[in-house]
């Protein structure tokens, strides 16, 4: 790949050795302009450029959308020429490097396929809010809703530390004074220890154990990830019970929470590390909330009120069958 039109030293020095963490974005910005500036096309430029700024640790995803960021806005006047012409090599990738680049290009192209294929899936599997009702193994229907929190703690092992929250900062790192360290601490208690309760003990809860005598609900502090919660803030209830049904075909559905508000949370069985990786790549374009990825994230425990709406959290769909 060559080009008629000098590039500053800056820009050739990028090439050949690359840049620093903490400057990759900025430098690889750089010469994405003056490549720009010098003639050449968006995709020659994300050639030469994306093995440099993998190479250097960005994703291929963060060096394209750099490169295609300096191409969003017109060339400037090109650096005057000296009659050299430049060559720009390609920088050699290691074989570990090209095989992650593979893999994110796998996930692309997988996500692209996932999110035209919403359409379809939502007519494929759509059920409504009411099927999921109707079809709970347990029986919900007769129930009080305010004890719906001992039901889903009965998902866990009974010496699972599971946290539960009256907000969701109530978490504490080292650097706190230790009566608040203290008071974290105490929303993190075996399951068996929360069922000794007689109300609700919080409006929070996270899908995944921690580890003993922790304080603070932060994703090292997970000790074993027992569900994958999905929800979506942009699709309504009965839209997202279908991507729901889609999502059984890979992962065992445990219980869906009415939150009292506009969302569902549906609580699946943790799935095997490749299905778990596909699922956080397709489920995003499904309309789904990858922040519920994150193993500390917080979900609504049913029993719980909700403060701005004043109803209470429910559950929608409880399958215990099997547990521990």
């Amino acid at each position: 790949m060559r080009s008629d039109r000098p590039l500053p030293s800056r820009t050739l020095q990028y090439l050949a050795t690359g840049a620093r963490e903490g400057s990759r974005n900025s430098e690889l910005l750089a010469a994405a302009c003056q490549l720009r500036d010098a003639g050449m096309s968006e995709s020659e430029a994300e050639h030469a450029l994306v093995p440099r700024a993998v190479s250097d640790g960005l994703t291929e995803g963060e060096a394209g959308g750099t490169v295609r960021s300096a191409f969003s806005k017109s060339a400037r006047e090109p650096i005057q020429s000296n009659g050299e012409r430049i060559t720009i090599e390609r920088p050699r990738l290691t074989p570990e490097q090209r095989q992650r680049i593979e893999a994110q290009n796998t996930e692309r192209r997988m996500a692209a396929r996932a999110h035209s294929g919403l359409a379809t899936i939502l007519q494929k599997f759509a059920c409504g809010f009411a099927y999921y009702g109707n079809r709970s193994p347990v029986n919900l229907f007769n129930g009080n809703p305010r004890d719906d929190w001992r039901l889903i703690l009965k998902l866990f092992k009974p010496e699972d530390v599971v946290w539960v929250g009256t907000k969701k900062n109530d978490s504490a790192n080292d650097t706190h004074p230790p009566e608040w360290i203290a008071y974290c601490r105490s929303r993190f208690r075996p399951a068996a220890d929360w069922l000794k309760e007689t109300q609700c003990p919080g409006i929070l809860t996270c899908p995944n154990a921690f580890k003993p005598d922790t304080h603070s609900r932060r994703d090292t502090e997970v000790l074993t990830r027992r569900f994958l919660v999905l929800e979506s803030d942009t699709l309504d209830k009965n839209q997202v019970c279908a991507v729901f049904k889609w999502t059984e075909q890979f992962a065992k559905l445990r219980a869906i929470v009415d939150t009292a508000g506009k969302s569902l949370h549906a609580w699946f069985e943790m799935p095997a590390a490749d299905v778990l990786g596909q699922l956080e790549t397709i489920l995003p374009e499904l309309g789904c909330d990858d922040s519920m990825f994150i193993p500390s994230q917080p979900c609504r425990m049913p029993g719980g009120c909700r403060a701005e709406t004043g109803r209470v959290q429910s559950l929608l769909y409880l399958d215990l069958e099997g547990t521990r």
